[in-house]
């Protein structure tokens, strides 16, 4: 708390008050995600019906994205669940949008189960406006020549990305 002993030192109380707001309010919301992954998409596969089967290959989207903007696609994968993702074929038109790696995490929990998976970050940068798709492949429904292939895991998930 700032004290004020005379009223002329009142105005210069509130211009400090302001410049200690200021960079704090910068720092919340503005829209530009600073952080290495950017914002986050989160893969929201379908739940389970049953006598429905699961659909082997998704569309989602459109994802919007400013340009210089930067986006993960953040997607669950578990080698004892048969689910290794990987960006299938030539990746998306990089004048729309440049990939810039991958990166997983594990919580405490996940490290301390057998056979538990963990999160795959695929991190994007928006290079320019138009639009484009990420095409997500499991690498065991996909690749019948791998030892994990069977026909009835996820295929693919594309998701279609609009950059502005």
């Amino acid at each position: 708390m700032i004290r004020v002993k005379k009223k002329t030192s009142l105005a210069l109380a509130r211009i400090a008050g302001l410049a200690v707001l200021v960079p704090l309010a910068a720092g919340c919301g503005g829209g530009t995600d600073r952080s290495p992954l950017g914002t986050v998409y989160q893969d929201r596969p379908p739940a389970y019906e049953r006598g429905r089967p699961k659909p082997l290959d998704r569309v989602e989207g459109p994802l919007e994205v400013l340009r210089g903007g930067r986006f993960s696609i953040a997607m669950r994968e578990n080698i004892s669940a048969r689910q290794t993702w990987n960006v299938s074929g030539s990746g998306p038109d990089e004048a729309v949008v440049r990939p810039q790696g991958t990166s997983t995490h594990q919580t405490a929990r996940e490290k301390e189960a057998a056979g538990a998976g963990y999160t795959k970050y695929f991190t994007f940068e928006a290079a320019g406006p138009g639009t484009t798709t990420i095409v997500l492949a499991n690498r065991c429904g996909t690749d019948p020549a791998r030892g994990c292939y069977s026909a009835t895991l996820p295929r693919t998930v594309t998701y279609r990305v609009s950059v502005r």
